[in-house]
């Protein structure tokens, strides 16, 4: 069973900026809106990548199963509409989050047995029937990176969408909604 984080940032007291956005075009807004969600979840990738254990990834070689990305470089920011508005996933993608979760919150000790054949091949030894895993350390590389930069990611993410807005305005006659 896949675990999932869903972070909602809401960020209120920029009434202007929204009102702004309303006003501007929809494609500029999207577009906009897009720019400055990449941005602000840059910030959280680089944090991931910075802080994510570099030896995970690499059991496909091992097995000789079909080839996916090692989890660093499948840590990225993916935009998606849900429900009418653009939300950004920052992580690893399908093809590694079950590694990320190992990785997150750690595995207990349990015994690998074979499913399809007799007995499972040991690398270095002999096929055998059952597998005593130790279990696996937590060591949590997503909650530090959020905690860390949720501020830092929300002011980028203000910054670019002013600046893009101070763009879309250019040459219009400005009229705040706070008079």
């Amino acid at each position: 069973m896949a675990w999932t984080a869903k972070f909602e940032v809401g960020v209120q007291g920029l009434a202007d900026l929204e009102y702004s956005l309303n006003l501007v075009a929809e494609e500029v807004s999207r577009r906009s809106l897009s720019k400055a969600l990449r941005a602000g979840g840059q910030l959280f990738i680089d944090a991931m990548k910075r802080h994510v254990r570099r030896t995970y990834g690499q059991a496909q070689h091992v097995w000789n199963l079909k080839p996916r990305p090692h989890l660093v470089d499948d840590i990225k920011v993916r935009l998606r509409r849900e429900k009418g508005t653009i939300v950004a996933h920052c992580g690893p993608g399908k093809a590694t989050a079950y590694i990320a979760n190992f990785q997150e919150f750690g595995t207990k000790a349990h015994e690998i047995t074979p499913r399809l054949k007799k007995a499972l091949f040991v690398q270095g030894g002999r096929p055998t029937a059952l597998v005593k895993h130790p279990g696996e350390r937590q060591d949590r590389f997503i909650k530090p990176a959020f905690d860390g930069n949720y501020m830092a990611a929300i002011e980028t993410f203000r910054a670019v969408l002013a600046e893009a807005i101070d763009r879309a305005f250019r040459g219009r006659k400005w009229q705040s909604r706070m008079r």
